[in-house]
């Protein structure tokens, strides 16, 4: 018997979805052992590998399974900092320059990048907790790593340790965005209209790539020869799992927990080197840097006789939540809506909405941009789109609100995608 599945989504989007190829494949899911529930958001996307993104997954049972590809990219997250910068005081090179410099600091293959000084044994263990406090902007309520989550540094041989302190501080996957800061009228905040925010959405593909090798092979082999999943399922859309009490089931766990642990540091480190590269452009100052917010969208959630699991999934506090668009495009902040659910989309979904009724924004000429990746104007309209409906989405159905717009100022996408999982050449 299936378990029940539930949309968060208005009525247009809900059609879109219901009418999609990813409704079967949610079908599925929810079809599989020990699965309780599925819960499907604004932003559901397909993914080359596994459950779509946007999906929150809960098993639960004496020995509930343990899905591996219902979060692949394990331990992504965003580090949300308002820097304070009025950038529209740098002249248009002086901005160039602050912008070559931060790619130089932070890109996986820039050669003049320079990993921080950190004990890797220490993060791998415990995360941000293994690191002094920052330095380049106030903390305030702090990063939402789990408190009781405990890594095992062990697990991964020197060489993959080695890389890991390699990429600490960079990219490392995803991608580094700047705004500028548009409050709406009527929304509580304390950004100031102009002033530049900085996105930092990274994971830890070195770990991801580890846990390809080690552990999917063993666990989709073993899951076929118990007869747990169809056959079908595994080939087709690579479900496959084990029981929680199985040792491949708490490898993969803790792998999970050890990833989340370092991407929480690695976040915070490119923090503070891109803090560090902007200062140093003697910029004006509209406030001092300060945390937004810094959390995580893949995760892995464990109680007992119960796990749950979100890819592409935010929790949805008190504190501004970033939902981004796409490349050049802006994103939002929401605060909770009268009928939130304690979660929230990360982004936009994947396909496009043509025909959509939808006001878009004014937003700055995409083509001005600083950016390391050319411009294509179709995709680009369509993020926009897309962003505009998930928006209108959480609005209507009470779910979220936004308080501000962030408009695009620059964006750096790590395209080295081999690069982010081995030593530098």
């Amino acid at each position: 018997m299936n378990a029940p599945v539930r949309v968060h989504m208005n009525a247009c989007l809900t059609q879109r979805f219901q009418a999609s190829p990813l409704r079967p494949v949610i079908d599925r899911v929810s079809a599989l052992p020990t699965v309780e529930s599925v819960e499907v958001f604004a932003d559901v996307a397909p993914k080359t590998l596994g459950i779509p993104s946007g999906v929150v997954l809960t098993v639960s049972g004496d020995d509930p399974m343990v899905y591996p590809t219902a979060v692949t990219d394990i331990a992504c997250g965003f580090a949300v900092i308002a820097t304070g910068i009025d950038p529209a005081r740098w002249t248009r090179a002086q901005a160039r320059r602050a912008f070559a410099d931060l790619i130089s600091a932070v890109a996986v293959t820039s050669r003049s990048r320079k990993p921080p000084p950190v004990d890797m044994e220490a993060i791998l263990t415990s995360g941000l907790n293994a690191l002094p406090s920052p330095t380049r902007y106030a903390p305030g309520p702090g990063a939402e790593q789990p408190g009781h989550l405990i890594g095992d540094p062990a697990m991964f041989d020197a060489t993959k340790r080695q890389t890991l302190a390699e990429h600490a501080g960079s990219v490392a996957g995803h991608f580094i965005a700047l705004y500028t800061a548009e409050p709406l009228p009527g929304a509580h905040t304390d950004l100031i209209p102009g002033e530049l925010v900085l996105v930092v959405h990274t994971g830890a593909p070195a770990i991801r790539a580890w846990a390809y090798d080690q552990l999917f092979g063993l666990i989709a082999e073993h899951c076929l020869a118990l007869g747990l999943v169809e056959p079908r399922l595994i080939g087709e859309h690579h479900l496959f799992g084990l029981p929680l009490s199985h040792a491949l089931s708490q490898a993969f766990l803790l792998m999970a927990a050890t990833a989340t642990l370092y991407s929480s540091a690695t976040r915070h480190l490119a923090a503070e080197i891109i803090l560090d590269v902007l200062t140093r452009h003697r910029p004006a100052r509209l406030a001092e840097p300060r945390l937004i917010r810094h959390n995580a969208h893949g995760w892995y959630e464990h109680q007992p006789g119960r796990l749950r699991s979100g890819r592409g999934a935010q929790t949805l506090t008190g504190r501004p939540t970033l939902v981004v668009g796409g490349g050049r495009t802006h994103s939002y902040l929401f605060r909770p809506g009268p009928r939130h659910c304690g979660l929230l989309s990360h982004g936009v979904p994947m396909w496009a909405h043509a025909h959509a009724s939808v006001e878009l924004p004014q937003l700055p000429d995409p083509q001005q941009l600083q950016a390391n990746t050319a411009l294509d104007p179709g995709t680009w309209r369509d993020a926009v789109t897309n962003l505009e409906l998930v928006r209108s989405s959480l609005e209507t159905t009470g779910h979220a609100a936004p308080v501000v717009r962030l408009l695009p100022w620059a964006n750096y996408k790590e395209t080295h995608v081999d690069a982010v999982t081995r030593l530098r050449a």
